[in-house]
């Protein structure tokens, strides 16, 4: 057994004999175990739920970048890991903490499948001596196989006296839980062979009762990270979380399939456990951001406001004690081609007496700007 391997399973194996000697049901002892986990990770998921909620009140600022950057996806991720940036989000941070429950139930897995080693604490020559004394006692002995120390645990369970009196470390478990024995594999051998038994049926079940108890935690805990949308649309952190919430459902239906009945109600438990924890969070987080936000906004407000005033003062400095500049006064002219100060304003060749021959003082028509003169006008015959 490796270092590794024994650094993981040692503390399970503690607490889950603790657990067992309290109430002596190993249905119980597996749910009890799940609520203590909650327990010891109950701070590192308070930070990552932080963390998930504030990433879904930036949605509808993600979908707004999204919109304007939907032609530039480097872009695009340049301006979202700056919105991380400024509101301190992690968008990996509920990513890691979601997936943990597997490695820990892959731990639990180890301490439910070589219950000898691990909860009886036998050695190798422990566990020979065990198949010994019961081939003696006229029992077949089937503990070979990855799960050959559970077939041994049972038929310990059954001639428990005269193998203690050998082993005295030995102590009998009790895999019966509502009627299902947790040291089983579901499968779908009792539709070949006609035997509907409600154990038969209730261990084939217990699969897809983890995966859509998995499911449900997963969408409870979607809906209370989230803001409800307007329009419906998801950005690429919404898609990310929506493929997570299938992801772990089938995980644990297949573990389900392949793994002894008493993980399957290790998941069970450790879902509906889940799914509490993420309302009851949801709900004070919530409040708590409430009021953060409120405080940020107010303190946008005052450094708004105080920009504006200084703003205000440095204008006022710099025009103070310096009168405006006032545009000269146009003065009027009677000048030929010329209004006011406008000296083009009638067009080069204008001649205001063009037609006003009496008036000339040449008595003839006036010249134009050109010089040419004007032909006078006919004569009316009488």
């Amino acid at each position: 057994m490796s270092i590794f391997h024994t650094i993981i399973t040692t503390p399970f194996s503690w607490i889950f004999m603790i657990l067992y000697n309290f109430c002596h049901s190993y249905g119980l002892a597996l749910i009890l175990f799940s609520l203590i986990v909650k327990f010891i990770l109950l701070p590192f998921s308070i930070k990552s739920k932080r963390n998930m909620v504030k990433m879904g009140r930036l949605s509808p600022k993600l979908k707004a970048l999204e919109k304007q950057y939907k032609n530039d996806r480097n872009k695009y991720a340049e301006e979202t890991q700056k919105l991380y940036k400024k509101y301190g989000v992690n968008p990996m941070s509920g990513c890691l903490w979601s997936i943990l429950p597997l490695p820990i139930m892959l731990g639990l897995y180890s301490v439910i499948r070589q219950p000898l080693t691990n909860l009886m604490k036998l050695t190798t020559d422990q566990i020979e001596l065990v198949k010994t004394t019961l081939t003696s006692l006229g029992v077949s002995v089937s503990g070979t196989g990855a799960y050959g120390e559970i077939s041994l645990a049972q038929q310990i369970s059954q001639h428990l006296p005269e193998v203690k009196a050998v082993v005295p470390k030995v102590f009998g478990i009790n895999y019966n839980f509502l009627g299902l024995d947790l040291s089983a594999q579901p499968s779908l051998n009792f539709i070949k062979t006609g035997a509907w038994t409600l154990a038969a049926v209730g261990l084939f079940l217990l699969p897809i009762i983890s995966g859509v108890a998995s499911f449900l935690s997963m969408k409870v805990a979607t809906r209370t990270n989230s803001v409800p949308s307007d329009d419906g649309e998801k950005t690429v952190a919404d898609k990310t979380t929506q493929k997570m919430n299938w992801f772990m459902p089938i995980i644990s239906i297949y573990i389900g399939f392949v793994m002894p009945a008493g993980l399957c109600i290790y998941w069970i438990a450790n879902s509906v456990f889940a799914i509490i924890q993420e309302l009851v969070l949801g709900k004070v987080l919530g409040r708590k951001l409430d009021q953060e936000e409120a405080e940020i906004r107010r303190q946008e407000e005052l450094i708004a406001a105080e920009e504006k005033k200084k703003r205000a003062e440095a204008a006022a400095r710099k025009y103070s004690g310096k009168p405006q500049k006032k545009k000269p006064k146009r003065e009027a002219t009677h000048e030929k081609g010329k209004i006011d100060d406008r000296p083009y304003a009638r067009g080069r060749s204008y001649n205001a007496e063009r037609f006003d021959g009496e008036n000339n003082p040449n008595g003839s028509a006036s010249q134009t700007a050109s010089g040419k003169k004007d032909n006078p006008p006919p004569e009316t015959k009488q």
